[in-house]
């Protein structure tokens, strides 16, 4: 017996799903990523203090402003590679439509899209991940689909599609 979801997607949701993913993909760059600001202020930091011969007050401020300086230049660098995450995934789902459609079976799993269809066997899912935003498909330890869950339809929730699956498949 097959059974269909269609499902909407807008354009903040598939960007919400993308964020997640890559914080899914990568755990601990929320914690790297601060590296790059810090390393830049205190570079910035040294850089100001000692390429002058003021007073050791002045010095401190401009310690100050190096470190400012440095770490603001960092900062951007995240808020850039966020918005260039957005684009791509507004990008994605543009080409793609907000309509999407996931069917499945006892032996395969089939998502649609205005632009693409893809059908995968249950075998080669190797584990569900099932997030705050959505739920995660992974293949060959990579995510292969994305479902958010806001875009499920009313009477279907995230957790009753994942039970409705029954596969010998691991839910993390």
């Amino acid at each position: 017996m097959e059974t269909k979801i269609e499902y909407q997607l807008t354009p903040e949701m598939a960007e919400e799903l993308a964020i997640e993913q890559i914080d899914i993909r990568f755990p601990n760059l929320k914690y790297m990523q601060w590296f790059v600001p810090i390393l830049l202020g205190m570079f910035f930091a040294f850089l100001f203090a000692e390429s002058n011969d003021y007073s050791p007050n002045f010095k401190g401020v401009l310690t100050v402003i190096g470190f400012c300086l440095g770490f603001g230049c960092g900062w951007a660098s995240i808020i850039e590679s966020k918005k260039r995450i957005k684009k791509s995934a507004r990008a994605i789902h543009q080409k793609g439509g907000a309509t999407r459609m996931i069917s499945w079976d006892g032996e395969t799993l089939m998502i649609q899209s205005a632009i693409s269809e893809s059908k995968i066997k249950w075998q080669a899912i190797d584990k569900i991940k099932n997030g705050k935003v959505g739920v995660h498909l992974f293949v060959g330890g990579k995510i292969y689909f994305g479902l958010h869950k806001r875009g499920l339809p009313q009477d279907v929730s995230a957790e009753e599609s994942i039970k409705a699956w029954r596969q010998p498949i691991p839910v993390v």
